[in-house]
């Protein structure tokens, strides 16, 4: 299948003018000229005063606009749920990453690749490749979580969340705000030397359940906590189970 070996096949990359981005300082929608956007209404944001100092049309001049509009990308993802991945697989069913490093998405295949020689990457991080995937899943978490310091200072963030497997059941467990508080609540309840385990494998089960299209209206696990929902919760949790009647 493509997007599962080494012969996964890319789309041609489009000129950066033709791709929808915002800008990552007034998160305005630019469809054309990136950087001259940039040098006409934020001459003096650091970064532009930085890039505009360098030698027109130099490699690093090319690469520091670049790393400002993979940032556009990313903000467009997060607020519009748009994609621009640096590369598009032909397959549809392609998984992509977000590196926490250049915030640059790239799909599951390259992504390994990407984090090891990412050149934002800071020179004190050894073995990144290593449970990248994991990370990169946490990191965005950290980002779309409705309560962003409860996030970062949880023992979910720092015990749970980096054994749990990159697949696409544990980014929606790990944006939820109640399963988290759930899974922290169960931290603090109990001692035992293997509770993280158990916690990574309850709030799997409560982040398929949201997963299942019954749900598709839902925001979160709040929602299908209402009166009105109890009969499609019911049913969801018939399927988990493969319960027969």
């Amino acid at each position: 299948m493509i997007g599962e070996d080494a012969n996964e096949q890319y789309m041609k990359k489009p000129s950066a003018r033709e791709r929808q981005t915002l800008c990552p300082i007034c998160y305005n929608n630019i469809t054309t000229h990136f950087s001259r956007h940039l040098f006409r209404h934020y001459p003096n944001d650091a970064e532009v005063k930085n890039i505009v100092n360098l030698k027109l049309k130099s490699k690093e001049r090319k690469d520091k606009i670049k790393m400002l509009r993979k940032r556009g990308y990313f903000c467009l993802n997060v607020e519009k749920n748009i994609l621009n991945p640096v590369r598009k697989s032909m397959n549809p069913n392609t998984e992509y990453f977000v590196c926490r490093f250049c915030l640059g998405h790239y799909s599951k295949h390259l992504f390994h690749k990407h984090v090891k020689k990412c050149t934002s990457k800071p020179k004190n991080i050894n073995n990144p490749g290593k449970h990248c995937l994991t990370e990169s899943q946490t990191f965005l978490a950290g980002v779309l979580h409705k309560n962003s310091e409860f996030f970062q200072s949880s023992r979910m963030r720092k015990e749970v969340f980096p054994i749990m497997l990159p697949d696409k059941i544990s980014p929606v467990a790990k944006t939820d705000s109640l399963i988290c508080l759930y899974g922290e609540s169960l931290l603090n309840r109990h001692k035992r030397q293997q509770i993280t385990k158990m916690v990574s494998n309850k709030i799997r089960e409560m982040g398929l359940l949201l997963a299942i299209k019954t749900f598709q209206k839902c925001e979160g696990l709040f929602d299908i906590l209402r009166p009105e929902m109890f009969s499609k919760l019911i049913y969801a949790t018939k399927l988990i189970s493969v319960y027969e009647e």
